[in-house]
């Protein structure tokens, strides 16, 4: 096949998803400096606001319901004592999962934005009810099958090692955790693709929309522990990733679940590290090699390394040549 008849059958299968031609007749398209101010401004309010708030209330909810407390009010509830309590229970691995479930407030602040200020239904953003369980059923398939190809790179280059199940498992810990990801996964999704690319690609070409919903996904994750160059790369081409997923399927549901799945292998089915956070109650052990981290991505976890960026290029390129789900016309 010649350069051109690739280019050509790409093309054909790059069409407009119906969430964005019905956002662009629902609500007037804006300037791309007003969308991104937007963006941020929504992503403010749900995780700093909504989400702090979600997580003192979480907090102090682990604090009054461990073993210390009744000792700290009998013992008179001084701030010192007070403040030892609640710094414990942000050391609980309870926390982490509160920390998940506060994502919820992202989700929130999208919605509440969509529907009060720009009059916009949710099927924009991405909720479809047809095939809604089928596509989530198979992102969480997709989502586990990548990131254990990722895995398994690393395993046949050294870069990572089986170090046996974890100890003492918590079954509750991982039920909650995994259910703390699929609202983190649909948070993430929801504000970057059901969002920002819907509302770009309003005005500015689809491909733009694709690349600036991507931008912005890795600028969020900018502060993260042990970020690096080559995570910041990777969260970029993740980010480019799960917005063809988006345009492919037409909905929010896939990519959501593959979000959320890929983060809960990463963080508590292998033990790797999510985007430099840690924490999670892990079912299986792999230990990275130090000497190979430009693989397995050191301390970052894997989404750090080149076994990560090789498995999402080749799904990019598998999503290229997937005809679209659910479209109204070819791009121009």
């Amino acid at each position: 096949m010649s350069r051109a008849s690739m280019f050509a059958k790409v093309r054909e299968r790059w069409c407009e998803p119906q969430a964005v031609s019905e956002a662009r007749a629902q609500s007037k398209p804006r300037h791309m400096v007003v969308e991104l101010l937007v963006f941020l401004l929504v992503f403010a309010i749900g995780s700093v606001v909504l989400g702090g708030g979600l997580i003192a209330i979480g907090t102090s909810f682990l604090a009054i319901f461990s073993p210390q407390f009744a000792t700290v009010v009998q013992q008179g509830a001084s701030s010192a004592a007070v403040s030892d309590l609640i710094a414990n229970a942000t050391l609980s691995p309870w926390s982490t999962i509160i920390s998940l479930f506060a994502t919820l407030g992202l989700i929130i602040s999208v919605l509440l934005y969509c529907r009060l200020f720009e009059r916009r239904p949710f099927a924009t953003l991405g909720f479809r009810r047809r095939g809604a369980l089928k596509n989530y059923g198979f992102g969480i398939l997709v989502g586990a099958v990548l990131f254990a190809a990722a895995l398994g790179l690393c395993a046949l280059t050294g870069s990572v090692t089986f170090a046996g199940l974890s100890p003492n498992i918590a079954w509750g810990l991982v039920v909650f955790t995994f259910i703390g990801f699929l609202v983190q996964g649909l948070s993430e999704e929801l504000l970057s693709r059901g969002y920002l690319l819907v509302s770009v690609a309003r005005r500015y070409s689809l491909f733009t929309a694709v690349i600036v919903s991507s931008i912005a996904f890795a600028v969020l994750h900018a502060f993260n522990a042990n970020i690096t160059v080559m995570g910041t790369v990777n969260l970029f081409i993740f980010g480019i990733f799960t917005a063809l997923y988006f345009v492919k399927t037409g909905n929010i549901w896939g990519v959501a679940a593959f979000h959320a799945t890929w983060n809960f292998a990463e963080g508590s089915l292998f033990g790797s590290a999510v985007s430099g956070e840690t924490g999670y109650q892990t079912i299986l052990n792999f230990v990275p090699n130090g000497a190979g981290e430009l693989i397995n991505g050191g301390d970052f976890g894997l989404e750090g390394g080149l076994a990560v960026t090789l498995v999402l290029v080749i799904g990019i390129v598998v999503l290229l040549f997937i005809k679209n789900r659910e479209k109204t016309a070819p791009v121009r």
